[in-house]
């Protein structure tokens, strides 16, 4: 089950596809957005430690919606519905290395699922994403551009400070046994 779910509603309006992109889950940062500038195409924040997390983007009907699905990738390349780059918007087929292969076939090619993995360590990456869609011709249409925020890994995590911690604790433990054992055994013998 995906953590991050998207739902994209083309319309059809004088011939020139137009799209409604919505965060439906999480619901801590539901919206939605046209892509203009007073209603842009919402940014979806992955937290820093958060881990990898699974997007899913679903293609969904409304009035005037015309039949249009996922672009599929030449039989060679994973590269097709998806395209993605840090910091600045894709011109080309590119996967960031934060992304794994993208799977764009469910339903019908109306569902995309692909996994983020959120492992950068340098902080936050603003990944540009471009999502590529093709009408029942096979003909491209208006693509959709949203952001999606990594917040990465702190190099020390909760965890690793943690077994840090515990193996600080055990070393000093041993110290202190092979220091202090042999002044109370001295003593301990004094007449």
């Amino acid at each position: 089950m995906a953590e991050y779910e998207f739902t994209a509603m083309p319309t059809l309006t004088s011939g020139v596809v137009s799209w409604q992109l919505c965060v439906v889950k999480p619901t801590n940062q539901a919206g939605c957005g046209d892509g203009s500038q007073d209603h842009p195409y919402p940014n979806v924040i992955v937290a820093k430690d958060h881990g990898a997390a699974t997007f899913q983007f679903k293609i969904i009907s409304g009035i005037n919606s015309p039949d249009v699905t996922f672009k599929q990738p030449p039989s060679s390349s994973n590269i097709g519905p998806i395209w993605v780059q840090a910091t600045q918007k894709p011109t080309g087929p590119v996967l960031n290395g934060q992304i794994d292969s993208p799977d764009g076939k469910a339903n019908g090619h109306k569902v995309l699922t692909f996994k983020d993995k959120n492992d950068n360590t340098s902080g936050p990456l603003v990944l540009k994403y471009q999502l590529n869609f093709v009408d029942q011709h096979g003909t491209s249409v208006n693509p959709i551009d949203p952001d999606i925020t990594n917040g990465g890994h702190s190099f020390f995590t909760p965890t690793m400070i943690l077994i840090t911690a515990a193996v600080i604790a055990a070393l000093v433990s041993v110290v202190v046994t092979f220091v202090l054992a042999p002044i109370v055994a001295r003593r301990a013998i004094k007449p």
